[in-house]
């Protein structure tokens, strides 16, 4: 594999997670949850939703 695919592809991944991220504490600013509850429970329902999508396809 090229190293520029390579790095595209990490570049997209990182950017990803961050952007997921900063949505999240986001949603969560937005209730009166702390932080590290909000982000658990968002973790948990992402989780739950990609099983349910595996399941589903």
């Amino acid at each position: 594999m090229p190293f520029e695919k390579l790095a595209l592809i990490l570049l997209v991944v990182i950017a990803a997670a961050g952007l997921t991220v900063w949505l999240a504490l986001s949603l969560v600013g937005a209730t009166s949850l702390s932080p590290f509850v909000g982000l658990s429970l968002l973790s948990i329902l992402a989780l739950l939703a990609a099983v349910l999508v595996r399941r589903l396809s």
